[in-house]
This record gives structure tokens, C-alpha cells and sequence, in this order.
């Protein structure tokens, strides 16, 4: 076959970090009620970094990035070994195993050096993740998903393949599971998933408690030192904000992007719980989400700002938008958690 293009959803429900894109991206056509996204996205979690913020939806136990792809029933996921000093995959040339994977309906997450790809633009070493959905053999390009030269996540980057393998072959980077892994994503239909009040809660009330689960033995059990769950990752945004001030850290929007992407997928959470009759709306419920979520979009709009002005006052107003808007927050969902049933 010449050419192959697998099928990806353009508009993506969140987009903080490139995996969450290439994931729903690929689930879309066969998840359409949103089903996964309703149940999940609902805790946070913070990474310790003394440079940056990293701020997480945490929906489940942390292996890596791909945790995402673990655990989805919507999913056909496979982790495959690689040698990138060898030219073979599973005895296989590199683009003939990446054209069989396209041809048998599955999208190819890998990371390469962005560097020798000329349609990034990118001017030094930039190791990174990309999702391979087609090619066209006629005129020996691949075709991907990733975040293009304007920071922006892309389902439509190109290269040839000379310049793709030197961008697999000549990748630089210290032991790290990428390095070592590609990996096989197929979109399959599960017509059993369905809605879990009792999951939700749970989750719910783990993120107003800062804990990754209701049960503590869980919590326990997870064993990482210094990571922050639920609602307090605000304070660690408010703590970053201010080192931001003093020029102690690298300015990184990305987790204020995730907190807004946060509040448009519990937007999308209660409204289907009101349409399906798990949740009165008798208080306005989902109005004053929706207040939240563009408060949250001010925040990160304000915080984009800075890095042209860099004005620390801009810094040290969000912070206190920050602290008003964990307060408010707490106060609406721990309304919400005590109207559900226990599923």
C-alpha cells in the first residue's frame, strides 16, 4: 500500500501535554460519548522540581507518561523494545515495522531528536515524543502528531524519511524509557464501559482531601516521596509563581494550562451527571463551575502575559487568584460530593 493515513481528532478536549492530545486523538472515535473522560481527569498531582512545575492529572498509579495507555479499555496498547543502533525492529527495517504497525491500525508513539526534522524549526538538540499516523511510501514521508514550531499541538507535521531516521538514530538522551520503547496504540470499541458514580465520588473526594486515593492504604502503597495530590497542588502553583518572581525557576505554562484544562473536563463531568440525573443543579451548580473554569483561563491568560512584561505584580496577583480560586473550588465540589449517592 503507498499511502496509509490513520483518522486523528483535530479538536482536542484537553491539550496541556502532548500525550493527552495524542490520546484523545485516538479514542474519540470510539469512546464519542466521552465516557473515559467522564470517568478520569478528575485528581491532580504535582512532581517535585526545583526548576519547573509539573502538575498531572493523576489517573493512576505514576509508571510513567504513558500511564494514560496502560490502563484504558479503549485502547489495544503494546510497549515494544528497541535497539536504536540497529537499523531493525522485531527483525524488521525501521519504516517497513512502522508501515506494517500503520497498515494494521496502529499509531506509533516515539521519541526523536526534533532537531533534524527542518519543519520544526528548532535550532538545538530537542528530544521529544511524536505520533506517527501515516505515510506515504510513493514519496517516503511519515506523517504525525506533536506539538509544531509554534508550541501548538499538530495532526498534520511531515517529514521524509532521511530525515526522520537520522532523528531516531541520532537521538541523545540519558537512560530513559523513550530511549528504549516505542509504542503501539489501536483504538478498539468497548461497548461495556460505562459510568462510575462510585469511582467518581471517590476520586472527588480524594482530590478535596490532597490524597491520591480514599483509601489510605493506597495511599500508602504508592511509596514516591514529595508528591502533592488534589486540591494543594494550587499551593505548590502559588509557591512556583512566586520563585517565577524572583527568577529562581523556568517559566513553564503548561500545568496552568492544565489546571484550566481541570475545570472544562469537570465542566463536561457534571453536565453529563445533571443530563443523566445523577446531580440536581437546584443550586447553580454548574453555572458557577463554568465561572471557575474562566477564572482558571484568566489565570493562565495573565500568567502568558507576564513572560512579555515580566512584571512580578502580574505574578502576585495570580497568586491570590490562586488562593480565591482553591477556596471557592472546595466549597462547589464538596457540594457536589455531598448530593451523589454512593453509586
Amino acid at each position: 500500500m503507498p499511502v496509509k493515513i490513520l483518522p486523528v481528532e483535530v479538536k482536542q478536549i484537553i491539550d496541556s501535554y502532548w500525550f493527552y492530545s495524542d490520546f484523545y486523538s485516538i479514542i474519540s472515535r470510539v469512546d464519542p460519548k466521552n465516557m473515559w473522560f467522564i470517568n478520569n481527569y478528575i485528581n491532580l498531582f504535582d512532581i517535585p522540581d526545583p526548576n519547573q512545575l509539573y502538575t498531572f492529572f493523576y489517573n493512576g498509579y505514576y509508571r510513567d507518561k504513558m500511564v494514560e495507555f496502560y490502563d484504558c479499555p479503549f485502547i489495544d496498547f503494546q510497549r515494544i523494545a528497541i535497539d536504536r543502533q540497529s537499523s531493525t525492529i522485531l527483525n524488521n527495517d525501521l519504516f517497513d515495522f512502522i508501515k506494517a504497525s500503520i497498515d494494521g491500525g496502529y499509531y506509533v508513539i516515539v521519541m526523536i531528536d526534533r532537531f533534524y526534522i527542518k519543519e520544526y524549526e528548532i535550532s538545538a538538540k530537542s528530544p521529544h515524543e511524536v505520533m506517527i499516523n501515516g505515510y506515504d511510501d510513493t514519496n517516503k514521508k511519515l506523517y504525525f502528531c506533536d506539538n509544531n514550531a509554534n508550541g501548538k499541538y499538530s495532526t498534520n507535521i511531515s517529514c521524509d524519511y532521511e530525515a526522520f531516521s537520522r532523528a531516531f538514530h541520532l537521538l541523545e538522551i540519558d537512560a530513559h524509557d523513550f530511549k528504549q520503547h516505542l509504542y503501539l496504540l489501536k483504538p478498539i470499541e468497548n461497548n461495556d464501559y460505562t459510568f462510575s458514580l462510585k469511582y467518581v465520588k471517590n476520586m472527588m473526594k480524594a482530590y478535596l482531601l490532597s490524597r491520591a486515593h480514599t483509601d489510605e492504604y493506597c495511599n500508602e502503597a504508592l511509596g514516591t516521596p514529595g508528591l502533592t495530590f488534589g486540591i494543594n497542588v494550587y499551593d505548590k502553583a502559588s509557591d512556583y509563581l512566586n520563585y517565577l518572581a524572583q527568577e529562581e525557576v523556568v517559566f513553564d505554562i503548561r500545568s496552568f494550562h492544565l489546571l484550566y484544562d481541570h475545570k472544562k473536563c469537570m465542566t463536561m463531568r457534571l453536565g453529563y451527571m445533571i443530563n443523566n440525573n445523577y446531580l440536581i443543579d437546584d443550586n447553580q451548580i454548574l453555572s458557577r463551575w463554568r465561572q471557575l473554569e474562566d477564572a482558571t483561563q484568566a489565570i493562565r491568560n495573565s500568567i502568558l502575559k507576564y513572560w512579555l512584561t515580566r512584571s512580578s505584580d502580574t505574578l502576585h496577583k495570580q497568586m491570590e487568584q490562586l488562593h480565591k480560586l482553591k477556596e471557592t473550588e472546595m466549597i462547589l465540589l464538596q457540594e457536589v460530593v455531598d448530593q451523589l449517592k454512593d453509586g
